[in-house]
């Protein structure tokens, strides 16, 4: 793999196929990978539009039995890895010498900030509920709701948001791009908001209270998670390159 010697040293993007694996010992698997190609990270580009460094014949991945899919392969979590089956991963680009003196390059599998699936299990989190509480408003304006929204998926917003801009250009792009995230990311906290406003609006007077009928002013125990812990709220003032 001596076309990777011009990114030696780097974190490059990486796809192939899944050819065959073998246990090493009783912790790692050898997976052979098979038509690999490999290129530098924009965090602004998609993978398929990025120029290819280089196209091997196959390369052997090192594994960790028990985490494979532990944000070294890009897949969601617990997913089973098959044959044949395309694969992403990213990782360092490292030169090392064989047993007969002569000199190969291979990749050493790094985590990543795995949103996309991060995403995907929020939103389903979400969605189910609010499903069980939006449709009677006895079970939405609840301390139970606000706190749930404030604390819990409001704080996992932010928390994804930070971890975002600090992937800078090692964020994996197969999918989408940092601007794609933020925006997304963005529109979760708007929507996110509008609803603990609506539950704080519902319970700010005696008139509403009775409308939704409520017995007090709850959200006075529940400050904004801005208020409480302004350290974990991420600046919006981003300048995206």
């Amino acid at each position: 793999m001596r076309n990777l010697s011009s990114v030696n040293n780097e974190f490059v993007l990486c796809r192939g196929w899944i050819d065959e694996w073998k246990d090493v010992d009783d912790e790692n698997v050898r997976y052979i990978i098979k038509n690999p190609i490999f290129k530098r990270p924009k965090k602004n580009i998609l993978f398929d539009d990025l120029p290819v460094i280089s196209q091997e014949d196959h390369i052997n991945l090192f594994l960790p039995k028990d985490t494979v899919n532990e944000m070294l392969v890009y897949t969601r979590r617990d997913a089973p890895l098959e044959r044949y089956e395309k694969i992403h991963f990213s990782g360092i680009v490292k030169d090392y010498k064989r047993k007969n003196g002569s000199s190969d390059y291979g990749i050493h599998p790094t985590k990543f900030f795995n949103i996309h699936w991060d995403l995907e299990e929020l939103n389903k989190e979400v969605n189910e509920y609010l499903d069980n509480v939006s449709n009677d408003s006895k079970r939405f304006t609840t301390p139970e709701t606000l706190y749930f929204l404030e604390y819990k998926i409001k704080l996992k917003l932010h928390s994804y948001r930070r971890k975002l801009e600090e992937s800078g250009n090692q964020l994996p792009t197969f999918i989408h791009t940092f601007r794609d995230y933020v925006t997304v990311l963005e529109t979760h906290l708007d929507g996110c908001q509008k609803h603990i406003d609506c539950i704080r609006w519902s319970v700010s007077s005696r008139e509403n209270r009775r409308t939704y009928k409520v017995k007090k002013n709850f959200s006075k125990d529940i400050p904004p998670l801005e208020q409480k812990c302004p350290n974990l709220i991420f600046n919006p003032e981003l300048i995206i390159n």
